[in-house]
């Protein structure tokens, strides 16, 4: 059913689709109308999705500039991903309202960069892995019974979560390295759950078959996160809530449904490199969507538009040993999409046991600004003033000794400064003088990616006096370079930057 439905074969599809288009266009014009960079992408992408399915005429992505230059613009890029395929594995168990649970990704890219001593494009393949635990608290208010004898519910739901998360990056020169490097990664924690058992355990010391690790990662990361999360649902219900007995009316998920999330993040990643001691980089990420559809029984539609943006602060020892700020990079992505649902809803309970069975798929576009400044001595006094002030959001964390630079004083106050031309600086900023460094000696790029993803989920409780469960989730990502444009150099002081085509992505 779910795949007549996106194939346009189904009656009901469209009366699904369009109930979405209201909540979508919704969604569209508060996004578009405060004319900001980011909205316009969300804008655009969800619009450009919308345009697909009903067979409109869609807008295209950016058009590049001239493609060919005789040197090497140094504002021209270095490196870029062009594809990447991510893999997720997600458990949960719940206790009343709260949930806890571990998360592990596992991420591969084809990265094309820039090889200035021999000035060619080369293909290196990253690897990156991540094991976190998250913990999540909900809270439900609102009904699920009749509003005025309407046959019409709602619900609402809030829920807040925090997660610790390890990352590891290797690198490799051929994609059958990289291979040959997952498969024995794979096989290495398939056999470390399985010595778990002390009889496996036992076995495996006593057959010399303990499995042997992989080896060291080029890179380390740790990261803390905080968020929030709401959800709204309104549509039919059959009967009401009945406050005697605990009984809930039947929610035969048919209606319009709305979320939003917002949340924030810091990560430590440390470089265990050849003649990269010492150098580790800091980065705060902020991120959130905010989205809406419909439920028509068994299927579904919606559309979700997303931000995530980062600034990272890398850092090198200086002359007298102690870190001293390279680089900071600002990195934004934004994106639009459609998405397909299929579950097993209404008819997932029995008595005070619930189960749910739920697939789902995306098809987006996904747009990447990133924008990078060196630390000259040029640019030094203002970059690291500008630095010292926004780093102070990071305060706690370098007293709670998660973070231990030497030689940084960090005071403990709660700013964030960020320049207005982060996304685009094309032109002088001469009443700011982060955004003028930015314009003089930034690397800027804009790309679009194609991203195609499906995850599947399994859940069920059980109301024991206390409401208990048990959920599994697993993710597929797919992504795929469309376009990109970078920044080129000014051709006079003080002209506007002009856009072009990038080579190193394209």
């Amino acid at each position: 059913m779910l795949w007549r439905v996106r194939r346009g074969e189904s009656g009901a599809g469209t009366v699904v689709y369009a109930g979405v288009v209201v909540v979508v266009v919704i969604l569209v014009g508060a996004l578009a109308t405060g004319m900001t960079p980011v909205g316009r992408d969300i804008a655009n992408g969800v619009s450009n999705e919308i345009c697909k399915i009903f067979g409109g005429a869609c807008g295209g992505s950016e058009q590049a500039g001239s493609a060919g230059q005789e040197s090497v613009d140094p504002r021209r890029p270095g490196e870029c991903v062009v594809s990447s395929h991510k893999d997720g594995v997600k458990a949960d168990a719940k206790i009343g309202v709260v949930k806890i649970g571990p998360n592990h990704d596992l991420l591969t890219q084809r990265e094309q960069y820039y090889d200035p001593e021999t000035g060619k494009l080369k293909i290196r393949y990253r690897v990156v892995a991540a094991n976190a635990l998250e913990e999540a608290t909900g809270a439900g208010v609102g009904t699920k019974g009749e509003l005025a004898n309407s046959g019409i519910g709602a619900d609402l739901s809030l829920e807040s979560t925090r997660s610790a998360r390890i990352g590891e990056t290797w690198e490799f020169d051929s994609e059958e390295e990289m291979n040959s490097f997952v498969d024995q990664y794979r096989d290495y924690h398939d056999r470390l759950r399985m010595v778990a058992d002390p009889l496996r355990a036992g076995y495996a010391l006593l057959t010399g078959s303990w499995p042997q690790p992989p080896r060291h990662a080029e890179r380390t990361s740790y990261t803390l996160k905080t968020g929030s999360l709401a959800n709204g649902d309104a549509g039919l219900r059959f009967g009401k809530d009945n406050e005697e007995t605990k009984e809930k009316s039947v929610n035969p998920n048919v209606g319009l449904y709305a979320k939003a999330s917002y949340d924030k993040s810091l990560t430590v990643t440390r470089d265990h490199r050849p003649d990269h001691e010492g150098e580790y980089s800091l980065t705060t990420t902020y991120e959130g969507t905010i989205g809406g559809g419909a439920n028509a029984v068994f299927v579904g539609v919606g559309g979700t538009g997303s931000y995530t943006g980062t600034i990272t602060y890398n850092f090198k020892p200086g002359p007298n040993g102690l870190p001293q700020l390279s680089s900071v990079t600002f990195n934004q992505i934004t994106s639009g999409d459609l998405t397909w649902t299929g579950s097993n809803k209404p008819l997932n309970k029995v008595g005070d046991k619930e189960g749910t069975a739920s697939g789902e798929g995306t098809l987006k576009q996904s747009h990447v600004t990133k924008t990078t400044l060196e630390v000259t001595d040029a640019n030094r006094a203002v970059v690291t003033q500008w630095a010292a002030q926004n780093l102070e959001n990071s305060a706690e964390d370098y007293q709670r000794g998660l973070i231990s630079p030497p030689g940084m004083d960090i005071p403990a106050s709660n700013v964030a400064l960020i320049p207005a031309n982060i996304l685009d600086p094309s032109a002088p900023a001469p009443d700011d003088p982060m955004g003028q460094a930015l314009y003089e000696g930034a690397t800027s790029s804009h790309t679009v990616y194609d991203v195609d993803s499906s995850k599947f989920s399994l859940s069920g409780s059980v109301a024991l006096g206390v409401k208990l469960g048990l959920g599994y989730s697993s993710s597929q990502e797919d992504q795929s370079v469309v376009s990109s444009t970078y920044l080129a150099s000014p051709s006079a002081p003080g002209a506007p930057r002009q856009r072009e085509a990038n080579p190193v992505c394209n």
